[in-house]
């Protein structure tokens, strides 16, 4: 599942949307799984240039293990960095998996989602918090 929320995240840095991300970042506060599948689905529906982007990121992260996932996902420091301060009040500081658990990537995950979900431009915060591993294949 997270790998969907990832993939979603990741897509946002080619299309820019911000309406329907507020209950999508709702969802992943709640950690309710099959709600945050039903709004990436309903919202790729609505776009079809975000889903083919998504369908291509979603593809390529489906091949990687954790570890290789970390590699786009942002520092522990730069994800307290970018919350908005009403978040970081709510004590959630997140650290970086010291064995990278999939639960713990997955948790990860959802910090990052929540922040660019919130923030007024998700395709720009996307850019500045994820590596993009369509771009990263392509330096290969």
């Amino acid at each position: 599942m997270t790998t969907n929320l990832l993939a979603f995240i990741v897509a946002l840095q080619h299309f820019e949307i911000t309406k329907d991300l507020e209950q999508l970042a709702s969802n992943c506060e709640a950690r309710n799984w099959s709600n945050i599948k039903k709004t990436i689905e309903d919202t790729l529906k609505q776009y079809p240039e975000l889903k083919g982007y998504y369908e291509i990121i979603y593809s390529k992260l489906q091949t990687m293990n954790s570890e290789e996932l970390q590699r786009f996902l942002p520092s522990a420091q730069t994800i307290k960095d970018s919350q908005p301060k009403r978040l970081e009040t709510l004590g959630r500081i997140p650290a970086l998996p010291s064995e990278k658990s999939v639960n713990e990537i997955d948790n990860l995950v959802v910090e990052v989602a929540i922040i660019i979900l919130q923030d007024e431009k998700p395709s720009e915060m996307s850019k500045k918090l994820l590596s993009n591993p369509q771009k990263d294949n392509q330096k290969s």
